[in-house]
């Protein structure tokens, strides 16, 4: 019996590792895509929208329709604009594409208007087919998102087998097709301009980035590693260059605003002073209320964060275009540029002083790569993803959830900081014992492999 489970063992490891084909990952990817789309529109055929902020969007595109472009004098229901141009000229596109009525339309369905912030009870309700094709449009990027996903994972050397855990949880796919928050676009352009990075088209790279920026500032986090990844391939003048050239990308998008009132443009559109609510802070709601409002805990978290990336940027990501590294081949190399990327930017997430329930998608789609490049067994590995979007599915927040959140986040981060400098193998390195044991986890628990 022992020697039938060895071998059960050292097989199961070895198809987990397998580097499928091109084709029979494609076939893979595109199942895995279908079953997540038909599951986003069954969500979106039978649960309420989330009516936080697609109504502001629209009534803010509405007011840059009709001429204004001083950022200060631009707001909606929830407030001012607070994201760059690109987020402005992706829902003007919309509001128009959609024909959007600021005085007879809401997200959400009239019976559960009345559970609603203040604000929101004088909309006349539209029935829900009025909004479905925009959720059918949020559903595709999505979709878009999760084939850019997939290409990640190739070229990172991820396994095969790591796929489905993006399905485990359904906050992620309702932020999409539920939410229509503009996380998702930036996301999109992000996760796109890193696939390029990896794939070494450093100028398609940028302008991605620099997209994703244009949509929602917290796309920043991924420019301390590709900033020195630039270096480490182009030196200097690439710097220049590819640094110029993103700039560019920004000031085309921000050009009405930029020209009409640019202090109020940058202050209302990169705004690194903005203040959070402690009620709805997914990741740091088990720390004291005066506590996550004070000075001292903020600078905590910023030396943190920047002491991270300097060991960081010391320890892997100077291996990234050195002459040793570069003789292992560019499948190598595109592996090393991915990973760095993601994790530059969970390093930022970590670090956040502050999380909402759409942020979610800022490393969602990473948590493969992040989970799987390291020493540690997918048997560790594999529970501590679950448990962390099991968290993220805690509605309202509770200290217990943001304690497994932080708890998680740090096992992750430890992980990465210990793991191997990459070799050519080392993405898909697994401990046999792990890989074999996960596969007699009842699927109940874990709910894949």
């Amino acid at each position: 019996m022992l020697a039938e489970l060895k071998g059960a063992a050292a097989g199961l490891d070895s198809a987990l590792r397998l580097r499928l084909s091109t084709p029979l990952y494609v076939a893979l990817v595109a199942a895995w895509v279908a079953f997540e789309v038909r599951s986003s529109m069954d969500a979106v055929g039978g649960a309420e929208s989330f009516i936080f902020d697609w109504d502001a969007y629209m009534e803010q595109a509405f007011m840059v329709e009709q001429g204004e472009t001083n950022y200060s004098l631009i707001r909606g229901d929830t407030g001012a604009l607070v994201y760059p141009g690109g987020h402005v000229a992706i829902h003007v596109a919309m509001r128009r594409g959609f024909d959007w009525n600021c005085a007879n339309w809401t997200t959400e369905h009239a019976h559960s208007l009345h559970t609603k912030p203040e604000g929101y009870a004088h909309r006349t309700h539209r029935p829900n087919e009025t909004i479905r094709r925009v959720q059918t449009l949020y559903v595709g990027v999505y979709a878009l998102s999760l084939a850019v996903a997939a290409g990640l994972y190739r070229v990172a050397g991820v396994s095969w087998a790591w796929l489905p855990l993006l399905s485990l949880g359904t906050r992620a796919r309702n932020i999409y097709g539920l939410g229509l928050f503009n996380d998702g676009w930036a996301m999109l352009f992000a996760h796109a301009g890193v696939l390029a990075a990896g794939l070494d088209w450093w100028g398609v790279a940028t302008v991605l980035l620099s997209a994703g920026v244009s949509v929602k500032m917290n796309v920043v986090l991924f420019l301390p590693a590709f900033g020195v990844l630039v270096l480490r391939r182009h030196g200097w003048r690439g710097v220049v260059w590819l640094g110029s050239l993103g700039a560019a990308v920004q000031a085309a998008v921000g050009l009405p605003f930029l020209l009409s009132a640019p202090k109020d443009y940058i202050a209302g559109a990169f705004n690194l002073g903005r203040l959070f609510t402690h009620r709805w802070s997914i990741n740091w709601q088990h720390v004291p209320e005066d506590v996550f409002g004070s000075e001292a805990f903020r600078t905590a978290l910023l030396v943190g964060h920047l002491a991270m990336l300097v060991g960081l940027g010391l320890s892997q990501w100077r291996l990234v275009g050195d002459t040793a590294a570069a003789k292992s081949g560019t499948s190598l190399q595109g592996a090393m540029v991915v990973r760095s990327l993601l994790l530059c930017n969970f390093v930022g997430v970590v670090f956040a002083r502050s999380l909402h329930y759409q942020f979610l998608v800022w490393y969602w789609a990473a948590l493969p790569v992040l989970a799987g490049s390291t020493r540690l067994p997918m048997l560790v590995m594999a529970p501590v993803v679950y448990y962390l979007e099991r968290a993220w599915n805690v509605h309202e927040p509770e200290p217990w959830s943001a304690a497994a959140i932080a708890a998680c986040h740090l096992i992750i981060l430890a992980a990465q900081a210990l793991a191997p400098k990459l070799r050519p193998d080392a993405m898909a390195a697994r401990s046999r014992v792990g890989a074999a044991l996960v596969a007699w986890v009842p699927a109940g628990l874990l709910g894949f492999k």
